[in-house]
């Protein structure tokens, strides 16, 4: 199968078969180890009847067998469909099915599901020990290609604006291209350590970490979330690339350590998902003594802009520059440039940018134009090709790195038969992150809390609105639309939405 997908990320010129690939805390499997693990694995989903250019559905957290998961999809060549492990059965189920999802992939020991409930069939992933043991049974015959294209590709989630989180359809060379992208800002290669505590169910997880270590053949540490066994963690395996929020960089630059951990082996932290300031830059400096990168990139065209500390200006802000093989326009409405120092909306090209939403032509058109992909994030340029970001220009909430359309929340609320109208916005929190508010009219009785249980069993729990505020609602204008009264008394100051 020469020239897949599968074999340019494990291929063995980038590092030898018996160097460790991916470690979890005293678990680790060398590169041939993983690819043998996925290779059975691989061959036990044929055996559960996929062929390449099914959607695989991954419902799984960071470890070991995620990533052999991963693979083994890779290796069928499949239609990967991540999910975020913390999604209800409902959100599952629903997103699987406007994916075509054949079987979905759980974590080891959970129950399987059978297709008479909701949402596909799934199956728990042996663990990579049961997969690696002497006598495991093959499983079904793997098709080696025979020089076709490779017909892996990837459905990441990327919140919208209308309550549905689009689809953001990937292919193999998209991620191939990412990989080769994302060496260029700042080199890395076998040398390194990456560590991550991001979600491999991201695509930032996935790309920028999972990808790009098999590819360079580094290996790849998931990393404990909580701050001080992640410092430890850091230390101890000599990290020297972390990706990450700026959340994760505020808990370890603020966490009190009896002896601040050792970070001298950490030489490229890389802040990227959320806005970064200027005192988390020096604050982590100080205790640390690492300087963090900012990189702005999306779902949809993966990295376009990159900067240093250095590029922070007196006057407060970033000053972004275009990452190598990265083309950044300023566009107006129109979609043609505008002139520097104009305030318009950012515009990417690259080889690693998306194509299309997964069966969503409307807002495929809206988002990928003439071979660019508008981002929906308002900025401007200056004179030298550097750029500034103002912000969205349909405003998302950021959670603890994670993106979460309002409508979505609001659309949530709605169906609850006491609510007649919901508008959900966010307030910013003293790390710089937003706590999930709302504003709603009734129709009949309902208590904040039944609100917000009502919420908890259909959504996520970080989509989990915190404030909620009852007011009163009127209808106006000439299409007879509700609205909610601007009285708001008591409520925190919420962003507009």
């Amino acid at each position: 199968m020469a020239g897949s997908l599968f074999d340019h990320l494990l291929d063995p010129a980038a590092a030898s078969p018996s160097s460790p690939a991916v470690v979890d805390g005293d678990r680790a499997l060398s590169r041939a180890e993983l690819s043998r693990a996925a290779e059975r694995l691989a061959g036990q989903l044929v055996g559960q009847g996929l062929a390449p250019g099914d959607t695989l559905g991954c419902l799984m957290p960071n470890s070991i067998e995620m990533v052999v998961a991963v693979l083994a999809g890779i290796r069928l060549q499949a239609r990967l469909l991540l999910l975020d492990p913390g999604l209800k059965p409902a959100e599952v189920a629903g997103i699987c099915d406007r994916a075509s999802a054949r079987l979905l992939l759980v974590p080891p020991g959970a129950a399987s599901r059978s297709p008479a409930d909701s949402g596909p069939p799934s199956l728990p992933v042996p663990t990579a020990e049961e997969l690696l043991a002497p006598g495991t049974p093959p499983g079904g015959r793997l098709s080696t290609g025979d020089g076709a294209a490779d017909r892996t590709s990837f459905l990441f989630l990327s919140s919208g604006s209308t309550g549905m989180p689009k689809l953001v359809l990937c292919s193999a060379d998209h991620l191939r291209n990412v990989i080769e992208l994302l060496s260029a800002p700042w080199p890395h290669g076998s040398g390194d350590r990456m560590g991550t505590v991001l979600p491999l169910f991201h695509v930032w997880g996935l790309r920028h970490m999972l990808a790009t270590a098999l590819r360079i053949g580094a290996p790849i540490h998931l990393l404990p979330a909580a701050p001080r066994q992640l410092a430890a963690a850091i230390a101890r395996e000599r990290i020297t690339i972390l990706p990450a929020t700026p959340f994760i960089f505020r808990m370890l630059a603020e966490t009190d350590f009896r002896a601040v951990p050792d970070f001298s082996s950490l030489r490229l932290p890389i802040s990227g998902g959320a806005p970064l300031t200027r005192d988390l830059v020096e604050k982590f400096r100080a205790k640390f003594g690492a300087d963090i990168h900012h990189l702005y990139g999306s779902t949809e065209v993966a990295l376009a802009l990159v900067a240093d500390p250095s590029d922070w200006t007196p006057s407060g802000g970033w000053r972004w520059r275009a990452s190598p093989g990265v083309t950044v326009k300023v566009v107006g409405p129109d979609g043609r440039e505008v002139p520097a120092g104009t305030i318009g909306t950012l515009a990417v090209r690259s080889s690693a940018c998306a194509s299309a939403y997964l069966d969503d032509p409307v807002a495929s058109a809206a988002t990928f134009r003439d071979g660019m992909v508008i981002t929906g994030d308002a900025g401007s340029s200056d004179a030298d090709g550097r750029f500034t970001l103002l912000g969205r220009e349909q405003p998302m909430l950021n959670i603890a790195g994670k993106k979460v359309a309002p409508a979505e929340i609001e659309a949530c609320l709605r169906l609850h038969p006491a609510v007649r109208e919901a508008r959900v916005t966010g307030t910013k929190t003293s790390s710089g992150d937003d706590s999930i508010g709302a504003l709603v009219a009734t129709q009949g009785p309902v208590t904040a809390q039944e609100l917000r249980d009502f919420c908890a069993a259909r959504l996520a729990t970080f989509k989990v609105p915190r404030d909620i505020e009852f007011v009163a609602a009127r209808t106006a204008g000439p299409l007879g639309k509700t609205h909610l009264d601007a009285r708001t008394a008591g409520m925190p100051p919420f962003l507009p939405h």
